[in-house]
């Protein structure tokens, strides 16, 4: 039977969880927001442990991701009892393998090591399985935190969540020790397999030291990092980017009334912005109303104005996929015109929206396309394109400054595709010197959504020391350096969503600059988490049948 208080403990994580992905700044309660849960799992066996622990990520999921009400509510409640599998699967493990090996082998720092690369594990699962659903990772809540996130450059987004998990037991180890010293510990403890006397044992006090010299380390780490990127930036020439915020409303996107007016809205702010003289103005994902191939006006009315204003201009657009002289679909693409009208190349968004851009053997299950809001029938491209903008599509005439080469790189994310790293990484290794997302997320209205968005976003930046840049419909459209720093945004009156505007911001731009580890090695940190968790599991397995 699960007591009140281990329910009560899981409530409580979920919440402190939850909010430290809120808008509310409280991104330090991801440190301790584990700690309840972990003391609701004392005592317990596996299949409860489980049980316990799936309710804790139910409610973290179903709070944190509250804005996919907005889209559809069937999908909201069978997303997050999905993702919750990941946290009963951690309890489950959790309350096998960490009670056995200290009755066994005392292992002193068994959970200190087991527990974080348990749960990095889970989190990497969660995010590639099946296509995958990386949002809201532990790590993600510490976009803000600039020193401690440097260390993404080696380890990516885990190694910020191995960090935040390993902190959580490293404090609910202390308190556990103080309470038990208190005499207090009948009524938390009275499942626990462990005598006080043990717990002296283990000395947590001892452990918890060296986890704090693992934090300053990183955090030593994070600050040099910062430092030596600061003073190269300084050196770097400088690249004048564009941005653009339309924000119109999800209803008239595709309204044909609205047709004109949207288009006239984009006209009259990409004129404006011009005035500032950019290289490059970027407008949001499927900002044309229409299909540019298709409809000669739409593709006209964009090749004109990018010759008016003599500027290149990369827009977000449905193209119709052609294989074999037949119609197999639609795409979700980035298009570049040059300053002279000339479409230069196109991206064809890689990884859709599952239920969202298509259905999953759809054919053969045509209830789900009635029940689940469907946008269209899109199929992914097959290219990790580099769009190169050469020095005279580059710069409007007279140009102010050089071009920092003949030739700059980027690549461009379409959607949510910045919640994938390898995708990033690719680019980056194909030679992309900075990386555009443009994205539409008036779907989930002026919620956390788009700040949880971006914070995938900050952390490609660091992960590849490449500048990113986002052009959101409704917002966050913002600027990110190197570091990881959001330093400039579309905003008007401290409003950052649901505004129409425009931003201008210069790129610290290092071209042909070394891969990091993490751009050539990818998730390395990773693979070590999962042989460490496979080490534990199989010895609890080798010495349960020893015993028995």
């Amino acid at each position: 039977m699960l007591r009140k208080i281990d329910i009560l403990l899981a409530v409580s994580s979920s919440i402190l969880l939850s909010f430290s992905f809120s808008t509310l700044n409280l991104s330090f309660l991801a440190w301790i927001g584990l700690v309840p849960l972990f003391f609701a799992l004392q005592g317990l066996r596996p299949k409860q442990a489980f049980i316990i622990s799936y309710l804790c990520g139910f409610l973290f999921f179903l709070s944190s991701m509250y804005w996919l009400i907005h889209v559809t509510l069937f999908g909201w409640i069978i997303l997050s009892l999905y993702q919750a599998l990941y946290f009963g699967l951690f309890g489950f493990f959790y309350c096998l393998v960490i009670p056995a090996q200290a009755r066994i082998h005392k292992i002193k720092f068994t959970p200190y090591v087991f527990l974080p690369a348990l749960w990095v594990l889970l989190e990497y699962l969660r995010a590639n399985f099946c296509g995958g659903i990386g949002w809201n990772l532990l790590g993600y809540s510490q976009y803000e935190n600039i020193p401690i996130i440097q260390i993404a450059d080696i380890t990516g987004v885990y190694g910020i969540t191995f960090l935040v998990v390993l902190v959580n037991f490293s404090v609910f180890s202390v308190i556990k020790m103080a309470i038990r010293c208190q005499g207090v510990h009948k009524r938390l403890f009275a499942r626990s397999q462990f005598s006080l006397k043990e717990e002296i044992a283990q000395n947590p006090l001892f452990q918890t030291a060296a986890v704090f010299l693992v934090v300053v380390c990183v955090l030593l780490y994070g600050q040099r990092r910062v430092d030596a990127l600061d003073k190269e930036s300084a050196s770097l020439g400088d690249v004048k980017i564009s941005v653009i915020q339309g924000n119109i409303e999800q209803p008239y996107k595709w309204d044909k009334a609205y047709k004109n007016s949207i288009m006239e809205a984009y006209k009259n702010l990409t004129i404006k912005v011009a005035q500032e003289k950019p290289g490059l103005i970027i407008w949001p994902e499927t900002s044309l109303p229409g299909y540019p191939d298709r409809d000669r006006g739409l593709m006209r009315y964009i090749k004109d104005l990018a010759r008016e204003v003599n500027i290149p201009i990369l827009v977000g657009a449905p193209m119709v996929a052609v294989k074999s002289g037949e119609d197999v679909g639609d795409y979700n693409s980035a298009l570049l015109f040059s300053g002279k009208g000339r479409l230069l190349d196109q991206y064809n968004k890689l990884h859709l929206v599952m239920f969202g851009e298509f259905i999953p053997l759809g054919r053969y299950f045509p209830l789900l396309r009635r029940i689940l809001p469907v946008i269209g029938n899109f199929i992914p491209g097959d290219k990790y394109k580099v769009f190169k903008l050469a020095t005279n599509d580059y710069r409007p005439q007279p140009m102010a400054d050089p071009p920092p080469a003949e030739a700059t790189k980027f690549s461009t994310l379409i959607c949510f595709e910045d919640i994938f790293p390898v995708l990033s990484r690719q680019f980056v290794k194909n030679g992309a010197d900075f990386i555009v997302n443009i994205t539409n997320d008036a779907w989930f209205g002026p919620t956390s959504a788009a700040y949880q968005h971006a914070a995938n976003s900050v952390f490609r930046a660091v992960e590849n020391r490449r500048p990113f840049i986002r052009s959101a419909n409704t917002g966050l459209s913002c600027f990110i350096d190197r570091i990881g720093r959001i330093y400039s945004k579309v905003s008007s009156n401290g409003n950052d969503l649901f505004i129409r505007g425009y931003d201008t911001a210069s790129l610290a731009l290092l071209t042909n600059s070394a891969l990091t580890f993490y751009t050539r090695f990818g998730d390395i940190f990773v693979v070590l988490c999962f042989i460490l968790s496979l080490l534990f599991i199989i010895d609890y397995i080798r010495s349960h049948r020893y015993n028995n």
